[in-house]
């Protein structure tokens, strides 16, 4: 054994070195591994790390795969996270059954950890479990943040009281008539859960049903005519269906905010018990200054979360009841984001248009993923053009340099020289926020500069607006094995009798006016539950538009993902059905 040489400050620590010298000199080795192993817990317990590690190596020859003292080097080194290893590695390192009960919640703890750093909150929950301190309260708060394709059964009953209550609580939360009768059966499966003593889930509140009075008046306020009037069509439409979808019977007031001023606006909606709209931001800022603090408003766009705490609107009146619904394009970048890192690549490069939206997009992507991966540089590219998209991808490849490798060799040969380009082999995903058209360019790009020596397929992830419904067959084998995120309206994956009358009364309908119906059509609908997604934390309201959760009064929107594969769009994944 090769003792390690450690600097020892502490008299006890060197003592205990000693001892561990003599036991090994002596022959007793196991003796000395566990006495080793015990000076490597206090030195991991102090942050030493450096000589953690120096003492874990030198026992890596002595110990004997799948025993305690095995694994106790194995749960030190994930501990103490080793330069040379990253949080999968780590998790690998701790892929066993512990033999002792103190190791197994060492492990346990750690794993909860890890998998937190991962976003992979299935996993946190089944650890978390596993601890001897673990609380009802934690434990809801990981579930929360699985997302529902993943809410299966784990074959664990403690777990699975909680995966499936938080399932039953996604999917029936906004209709109390099935919520209860699922709590009811799962309250007679897992009989006195910690969650039914606790006021952690507000089921009061959820079972409650909400409603507004036949005389409710509804204004909604958009720009029926000018620049934005066929956008605002396809979103009065969406209110509409879903108005004469519910068979309600309250007063709706559509009024034309086209070049009209927000005091006028004001003055018409002043009797208005809810306000849906406007659609500009600087009009939502204006008009919300002069509704009383009863009006419900829920505008139809989302400004900065800086603007609905401001002070200075607070000191104005009672904001509590104004709610922001916008297809925001950040919440698809920062979606990308999860998902990529989720997935375990660590070269990604991202590619943007320098239009507004796309910058847009691109920057939340960079935000989230230095906040996910802080060790791990963004590479960006940025392009004006098609030659420039070209020039850029191949340099970042090193396409370019391989190919001035070739035309040196000919030089020097005298002769033609066939060679087959070869890329960088560090690079393992691509982002791309760009539009369809662009997109159909840049997928092939890419295809064309990656090594025919390579058999894996350097997967490509985009936004919504990569995606175009009415794309030919050329366009989709462009497009081919393109990942992409987009609301369930639009992939036809949700309200399909809905859809076909959609189809037959707008068979010329682009994909963009499909999102803005589906948007109208949500908005009414959110308006029954903005009260239950404002007091319960992570609600989810399922629509055509994705799943939306309310944060400070803003909705958020998820999508789930799709891939061109085959010359279709397959889903990947469980869909949520409204």
């Amino acid at each position: 054994m090769n003792t390690p040489v450690l600097p020892v400050e502490n008299t006890a620590l060197g003592n205990n070195l000693k001892r561990a010298e003599e036991l090994y000199l002596s022959g007793q080795i196991a003796a000395a591994v566990d006495t080793y192993l015990s000076i490597a817990e206090e030195m991991r317990a102090s942050g030493v790390c450096a000589q953690t590690h120096a003492i874990l190596a030198s026992l890596e020859e002595y110990v004997v795969p799948n025993t305690t003292s095995w694994q106790h080097v194995r749960y030190l080194r994930a501990a103490c996270n080793h330069p040379n290893d990253d949080v999968i590695k780590r998790i690998t390192l701790l892929d066993f059954n512990p033999n002792t009960q103190g190791l197994a919640q060492k492990r346990a703890s750690l794993l909860t950890e890890l998998h937190v750093e991962t976003l992979n909150y299935r996993e946190a929950l089944i650890s978390y479990l596993q601890t001897s301190d673990s609380s009802a309260e934690t434990a809801w708060a990981f579930t929360q943040q699985i997302p529902l394709p993943e809410l299966t059964l784990s074959g664990s009953v403690p777990v699975d009281a909680y995966l499936s209550l938080a399932k039953i609580i996604r999917q029936y939360a906004l209709a109390p008539n099935k919520l209860a009768l699922e709590l009811t059966q799962w309250q007679y499966t897992y009989p006195n859960h910690d969650l039914l003593k606790t006021d952690i889930i507000p089921f009061e509140l959820l079972l409650s049903a909400t409603a507004f009075p036949n005389e409710t008046n509804i204004a909604i306020l958009l720009p029926l005519e000018g620049r934005l009037g066929n956008s605002a069509k396809q979103i009065k439409d969406g209110i509409l269906s879903a108005y004469f979808t519910s068979k309600h019977d309250f007063q709706l007031r559509f009024i034309n905010t086209h070049e009209v001023s927000i005091e006028v606006i004001a003055e018409q909606v002043k009797d208005a018990d809810i306000v849906i709209g406007p659609l500009l931001k600087a009009e939502i800022n204006a008009i919300r200054t002069l509704l009383r603090p009863e009006q419900i408003l829920l505008a139809l766009n989302r400004i900065p979360e800086s603007f609905t705490n401001n002070a200075e609107y607070s000191e104005r009146g009672d904001f509590s009841q104004q709610f922001f619904f916008g297809l925001a394009p950040e919440d698809e970048a920062q979606q990308l984001a999860e998902y990529v890192f989720t997935s375990q690549y660590q070269q990604p490069i991202m590619i943007h248009a320098q239009d507004a939206t796309a910058t847009r997009m691109a920057e939340a992507f960079a935000l989230r993923w230095k906040t996910l991966n802080p060790n791990t540089p963004l590479k960006t590219l940025t392009f004006t053009n098609n030659a420039d998209m070209r020039k850029q991808i191949t340099e970042v490849l090193g396409v370019a340099t391989s190919q001035q490798r070739a035309k040196r060799l000919e030089q020097f040969h005298g002769s033609e020289v066939f060679s087959v380009t070869r890329n960088r082999r560090d690079v393992d995903a691509f982002i791309v926020f760009a539009n369809a058209k662009q997109t159909e360019l840049i997928n092939p790009m890419i295809e064309a500069s990656l090594s025919t020596f390579s058999e894996e397929i350097t997967p490509v992830y985009a936004s919504s607006r990569s995606y175009n419904h009415d794309l030919n067959q050329n366009s989709l084998r462009d497009l081919q094995n393109v990942f992409f995120i987009e609301m369930p309206w639009v992939l036809d994956t949700t309200a399909q009798e809905l859809k076909t009358k959609y189809k037959a009364l707008y068979p010329t309908a682009n994909t963009s006016d499909q999102r803005l119906f589906a948007m109208g059509y949500d908005a009414y609908h959110l308006l029954f539950n903005l009260n239950k997604l404002s007091k319960v934390p992570n609600l989810q309201f399922v629509g055509l538009t994705g799943e939306l959760r309310l944060e400070n009064n803003i909705l958020y929107r998820r999508l789930p993902r799709a891939q061109i594969s085959q010359n279709s769009i397959r889903v990947v994944g469980q869909v949520s059905q409204p």
